[in-house]
């Protein structure tokens, strides 16, 4: 391996000074994308809460619910694209209060239900309102849970994905510049690919970190590089600078390519 020499910068100590490497058009790109996603991340720990809410009170009507009587005082026909669909508004009191809700009915119960005609209803004293089911088949009080439950996690999944592209994988580069440790590395593999901003470049690279540290022996790591960052000249066998994490060594970047860099502090 060809001698190497680190780029000025990276020889203060740590934590050294940052900043990103494109100035103000990588932070305010980065934060007007987090900025985009943050309604919709918010949303995430919302279903969360729903889908908690809705398990805590099935099984409360379930294990702890009494029968009690409603009754009819409205029936509704509404036609859908799939065809007429069916609704009851009831009421039913617990303790002296008198609740109402409504539920949805299939064909046949619409016909045979009256208005003021008395149905059953399961009811968790603990909370009412919310708490309760309609003794009627159009009722689907686990297919409710079922579906906030898929709905929290099918979101949360995407939120994660977001959360980590935007959040913790910049966050983690950035602080690999600021404590990371420099060694060479060696150019292992460079391929090239076309996209319409241009060739986009993913460099594999070898590296050894420090005897001293928890992991003895090479390690590899790859990036993808593409506009503003040429890396038109880099081709396999070149020595480039990389930082490591100490603490978790097998975590690394290339410098060159980082989306932030050393500063050295201005002398007065």
């Amino acid at each position: 391996m060809s001698l190497h020499t680190f780029e000025p910068e990276l020889d203060q100590p740590t934590p050294r000074l940052v900043a990103a490497r494109e100035g103000c058009a990588y932070g305010c790109g980065l934060w007007g994308v987090r900025l985009f996603c943050l309604p919709h991340t918010l949303i995430g720990p919302w279903l969360l809460y729903q889908a908690v809410r809705a398990v805590v009170l099935y099984l409360g009507v379930l294990h702890a619910g009494i029968d009690i009587e409603g009754t009819i005082t409205h029936k509704d026909e509404r036609t859908g694209k799939k065809g007429p669909y069916y609704w009851a508004d009831y009421v039913f009191t617990v303790n002296g209060v008198e609740y109402a809700a409504q539920t949805p009915l299939e064909a046949h119960e619409y016909a045979a239900l009256q208005k003021g005609q008395a149905i059953p209803v399961r009811v968790w004293v603990a909370a009412p309102q919310d708490g309760h089911w309609p003794g009627v088949s159009g009722s689907d009080p686990l297919g409710t849970v079922r579906g906030l439950c898929f709905a929290a996690l099918f979101w949360n999944g995407m939120i994660s994905f977001i959360v980590w592209k935007f959040y913790l994988v910049p966050w983690r580069r950035r602080r690999l510049v600021r404590y990371g440790i420099p060694t060479t590395g060696a150019v292992r593999e460079v391929k090239v690919s076309q996209e319409k901003q241009g060739p986009a470049y993913r460099i594999s690279y070898t590296y050894t970190p420090g005897p001293s540290d928890l992991f003895v022996g090479q390690q590899s790591g790859s990036v993808r590089v593409s506009h503003p960052h040429s890396a038109a000249d880099v081709k396999a066998g070149d020595v480039l600078t990389v930082l490591y994490d100490p603490r978790r060594p097998r975590r690394s970047l290339l410098y060159r390519f980082a989306d932030h860099k050393a500063v050295i502090p201005a002398t007065v």
